[in-house]
């Protein structure tokens, strides 16, 4: 695994069809088109970050990146791939908090974050909570304790919308309904 991950690295940095030696013969990497592994379906932040990446890093290599969303499961069935693929360079997983949130969630979980070694950081995707800005104005909502006071008084009548059940985004919400003893109503995207 980290052979793979460091010659993504490598090849981040260096000329496209970069001689590489191995044993006493060179070859050259990329030969071939790079697989990056999504494990979620199109459409959403880590799939937009990962083909922007590829978009910049393919006429580095010189080579196609292709980025292959592998949805099912979760993301059990995308990580899966990426983390037993032949450490050969040419299959790279882009990964979540899934990675982190999986061993949390999943009963015997079959990976955890100790199976990767990250190679780059390329996006962040904070929590933010945000509220309607009509919807406050006609309610008296100026703050976030009164936000809460409002949920509270008004059990049911609040949706918080959010990347997914069990994602990091529905722990996010956890956390505040349980912090401030409330219940919002979710709608997963």
């Amino acid at each position: 695994m980290r052979h793979r991950l460091l010659l993504f690295l490598a090849f981040l940095c260096l000329p496209a069809r970069h001689a590489v030696a191995a044993s006493d013969q060179a070859f050259y990497y990329p030969e071939k088109t790079v697989t990056a592994i999504v494990p979620f379906a199109a459409g959403g932040g880590l799939d937009l970050s990962a083909r922007l990446l590829a978009k910049y890093v393919a006429p580095k290599l010189g080579v196609p990146v292709e980025v292959v969303n592998l949805t099912r499961g979760g993301n059990i069935r995308g990580n899966m791939e990426g983390i037993q693929a032949y450490p050969d360079g040419y299959t790279l997983l882009i990964w979540g908090s899934g990675l982190f949130t999986d061993d949390l969630l999943v009963r015997n979980a079959p990976y955890n974050y100790e199976d990767v070694e990250p190679i780059c950081g390329f996006m962040n995707d904070p929590e933010v909570l945000v509220v309607d800005r009509i919807f406050a104005e006609r309610r008296g909502i100026a703050t976030f304790t009164q936000l809460l006071d409002y949920v509270r008084e008004n059990p049911g009548q609040v949706t918080i919308g959010m990347g997914g059940n069990w994602t990091a985004h529905d722990l996010f919400r956890l956390r505040i309904e349980r912090i401030a003893d409330i219940r919002l109503t979710e709608c997963p995207s």
